[in-house]
């Protein structure tokens, strides 16, 4: 987004105000982030972790309990932009 500034500063504080500014706690948006990384298979969002979500209690033991999305859940198009 280096050539769009102004759509950078914009995505950013929607982004920062669903992921910092809600009433589900920080574990559980945590938990939630960590779900749709591993449905787009980015290896640096399923890597990532909030310190306030770990203070919350949120461990790596409940990381492993999330479910991948198999390909049962994606219709064949979807499948093909997927790795």
């Amino acid at each position: 987004m280096g050539h769009a500034e102004r759509f950078h500063l914009e995505f950013s504080r929607l982004y920062a105000g669903v992921r910092f500014e809600n009433h589900l706690g920080n574990k559980l948006t945590e938990l939630v982030r960590i779900t749709v990384a591993n449905t787009t298979r980015c290896p640096v969002c399923m890597a990532g972790r909030l310190p306030a979500a770990v203070d919350e209690g949120m461990t790596e033991q409940l990381v492993c309990m999330l479910d991948p999305p198999g390909p049962a859940h994606f219709n064949h198009a979807l499948r093909a932009t997927t790795p």
